[in-house]
């Protein structure tokens, strides 16, 4: 069984597993070498013979953005006409999880998810996440009083004059002691640690996703602080990972019904 995960969002992508096994993955800037392109239509020349259309996306402000995740939809189920398809676009959090875990050497554990912003659902905008399985144990939603360390990093991206999904240069600033650099490191530093102790309740294996944890610095501090527990750190756990874990959740979807 073939199966297509496609992210919408940033860091557009595509992932082809067969038979539950990663066969073959790519983004869209690759292609079209437009960074963090979220227009994955370049990607429909790159794949054929797909079973099951896995879509997954984030919340996004921009009108034109959203439009551009429909006629994305569109032309992949226009190429693929007999294929089911599976809308995770409200799971972006899940398809973290669920690349972290499932590319992980653990066959049982909790999953950290951190990031700017995922989807939007009744509860409001997810910007943390733990989830044991496919089920979550800790949800954080955005709010103007506390709009998450994702969203302070992208604050001080427009601070210094980089493009708002740079927060790598605010990372690496910190090193130099630079002021608000500095400032948001220590309080991810802090923040990690809380959510590994929430997540250490219920295994002892953590796996971490989602762009918060870009970070080697809190990634190195965490196996440090927490000697006993075991850790996988997603090498894709900016948004191009959530192809895989869109395709992940439809493979055992599929292959269990």
């Amino acid at each position: 069984m073939n199966v297509l995960g496609v992210n919408l969002s940033n860091n557009g992508s595509i992932c082809l597993l067969k038979d539950g096994e990663v066969d073959f993955y790519l983004e869209a800037e690759r292609i079209n070498r437009d960074k963090y392109s979220n227009d994955v239509s370049c990607l429909l020349d790159y794949v054929d013979d797909v079973d099951v259309l896995a879509f997954v996306d984030a919340r996004w402000n921009d009108e034109k953005k959203r439009y551009r995740s429909s006629s994305n939809v569109a032309a992949f189920r226009r190429k693929f006409p007999g294929a089911t398809v599976r809308d995770l676009r409200m799971d972006h959090h899940l398809a973290h999880a669920m690349c972290a875990f499932h590319r992980s050497p653990f066959r049982d554990a909790v999953n950290i998810v951190v990031d700017s912003n995922g989807s939007l659902s009744s509860q409001g905008l997810e910007i943390e996440s733990i989830y044991r399985g496919l089920e979550p144990v800790h949800k954080k939603h955005f709010t103007e009083n506390d709009p998450g360390i994702g969203k302070m990093f992208e604050a001080a991206c427009k601070h210094y004059g980089f493009n708002w999904m740079d927060a790598g240069k605010v990372m690496g600033l910190s090193a130099y002691g630079d002021g608000l650099a500095l400032e948001v490191q220590k309080a991810w530093e802090k923040r990690s640690e809380e959510l590994v102790h929430i997540a250490a309740q219920h295994s002892n294996n953590i796996t971490l996703s989602g762009g918060c944890f870009l970070n080697c610095v809190v990634n190195y501090k965490l196996t440090k602080k927490f000697p006993h527990l075991n850790f996988y750190a997603e090498p894709l756990a900016h948004d191009g990972g959530t192809a895989i874990g869109a395709a992940y959740i439809a493979y055992y979807e599929t292959k269990d019904s």
